[in-house]
């Protein structure tokens, strides 16, 4: 019987796909904070701006007509 971690990170593997979307606090963290090497070369972000994006993945999804968890 296979181990319940393995079980779990086999799951995960074989369900999850590199699709993450970055918050404002995280792309500015590299400018904001002056211990990181962004911030000690003196590179300052000026403005940032975020827009709503459908999910290409999840359009895909809808337009084959799945159904069911998404």
């Amino acid at each position: 019987m296979m181990h319940v971690s393995q079980r779990f990170q086999s799951e995960f593997t074989k369900t999850n796909f590199i699709y993450y979307c970055w918050t404002k606090e995280e792309l500015s963290a590299p400018f904001d904070d002056s211990s990181t090497p962004v911030y000690q070369s003196g590179l300052r972000l000026m403005s940032i701006k975020f827009r709503t994006l459908n999910c290409p993945y999840h359009n895909r999804w809808m337009a084959e007509g799945k159904e069911g968890m998404m």
